[in-house]
């Protein structure tokens, strides 16, 4: 199974996922980055030569928990 190849459709407030071209699954939006498959990544620069002070760049990066798909498989509830 691989997630790269998935496909997301929202369709009137629901989230379907197709993982491999398989059949579609209910999902939820990525809790991380909200569903935009992109996060913000705090990068610290150190002082140096050019710079008097460090900084932190903030820059954007591929979310993680989902991939960069912006969605993850909904969990069964009937296991509880």
């Amino acid at each position: 199974m691989s997630i790269n190849s998935s496909t997301v459709q929202r369709l009137n407030g629901t989230v379907l996922m197709s993982i491999d071209g398989g059949e579609y699954v209910e999902a939820i939006d990525c809790p991380e980055c909200f569903g935009w498959g992109e996060i913000e990544i705090e990068r610290p620069r150190p002082h140096s030569f050019d710079r008097d002070v460090g900084v932190i760049d903030v820059i954007k990066g591929e979310c993680e928990t989902c991939a960069g798909i912006g969605a993850i498989p909904k969990e069964d509830e009937s296991d509880e």
